[in-house]
């Protein structure tokens, strides 16, 4: 979660991304919603192309799997 703060970039839908996926796995569902929230605001089409706008960024499948789980969490589907 410190990592995502520092990375805080509001004008791109990573930032959104980061927090939900963090605040998912932390069991923070509120704080997940919200940032969901935010990041389809931003990226309309994240939900049908989750996986391959994380990919773009995580290489790693079991890292990507994590993600796209914290962000579950938040009400991605």
């Amino acid at each position: 979660l410190e990592s995502a703060y520092r990375f805080y970039s509001p004008s791109l839908f990573w930032d959104p991304v980061l927090r939900g996926a963090s605040f998912g796995k932390l069991g923070r569902e509120q704080e997940a919603v919200k940032a969901v929230q935010e990041l389809l605001k931003q990226q309309p089409d994240f939900a049908a192309r989750a996986d391959f706008y994380v990919g773009c960024f995580v290489h790693s499948d079991a890292t990507r799997s994590e993600v796209l789980d914290g962000l579950r969490v938040g009400g991605l589907s």
